[in-house]
């Protein structure tokens, strides 16, 4: 046990930075360890006296293996690039599909899903403006059409993701998470050295047939990661020096 001298929510002034720093270090928690807290509640959450932000209370943790992480990426790298017959083959390996489900009959219905759960961006270029709570309401109308069913790991991901942007929205009406969420996988999918990212990014990036590189896919990732500043110094903003290399801590 260790004590923790801070404050919990509300944060004022500094309650969009938290979240900011909330959001990136679950995301570090769930893609990179794969090893989360699924209850990040206020009551969970201190805003330590340094400006950095402390986990508190283990008894609801998460466990994500590694494929089953390198298969989130590859859905979000996907969904960047609105690339829905991938983002089905995506739901098959994450278990949300059955292994002889008919993906090219259920990309059109995940296209519409994405779609409406994105209507705040009229162009349709970006999916930055995805609602996170819509796109659930939605999916559920696609279980109604498909065998598409959540996966019982899942469901303390979604939990996690949601409270996040459930506290967000109480001082910003329009936050959306998948908008702070697309800069950090859109820097691991570009930066990651790993083998398995690389083909991934591979898969994605080069097209089968001519083998050329597809730029236009490229340049929405990029864009993407452009869209928000998620370097750790811009979230440490506010606090001391030591925040720009711990913006959060988790204590046990």
């Amino acid at each position: 046990m260790e004590w923790v001298e801070g404050t919990k929510a509300p944060w004022g002034e500094d309650a969009l930075r938290i979240i900011d720093v909330g959001i990136q270090c679950t995301l570090r928690q769930l893609l990179d360890g794969g090893y989360f807290h699924a209850d990040p509640h206020p009551g969970n959450l201190i805003r330590t006296v340094d400006g950095r932000l402390a986990y508190i209370d283990f008894g609801m943790m998460s466990e994500v293996q590694p494929q089953k992480r390198y298969d989130l990426i590859s859905s979000i790298m996907h969904l960047i690039n609105q690339d829905y017959n991938g983002l089905a083959v995506d739901l098959v390996n994450l278990e949300f599909l059955p292994v002889d489900a008919d993906v090219e009959a259920i990309a059109p219905l995940l296209k519409d899903a994405f779609t409406k759960a994105n209507e705040g961006n009229p162009d349709g270029e970006s999916m930055s403006s995805l609602s996170f709570n819509e796109l659930a309401r939605q999916m559920a109308g696609v279980a109604y059409k498909s065998p598409i069913r959540l996966p019982p790991y899942y469901s303390l991901v979604i939990r996690s993701l949601t409270i996040l942007e459930g506290i967000a929205l109480t001082v910003n009406k329009d936050f959306k998470i998948v908008d702070e969420s697309f800069p950090y996988v859109s820097k691991r999918i570009l930066m990651d050295a790993d083998p398995e990212m690389r083909k991934r990014l591979r898969e994605a990036l080069v097209d089968p047939t001519t083998q050329r590189i597809r730029w236009h896919r490229l340049r929405r990732i990029v864009q993407e990661g452009q869209s928000r500043n998620d370097s750790v110094s811009s979230l440490a903003k506010g606090g001391t020096s030591d925040v720009v290399h711990k913006p959060c801590i988790i204590l046990l």
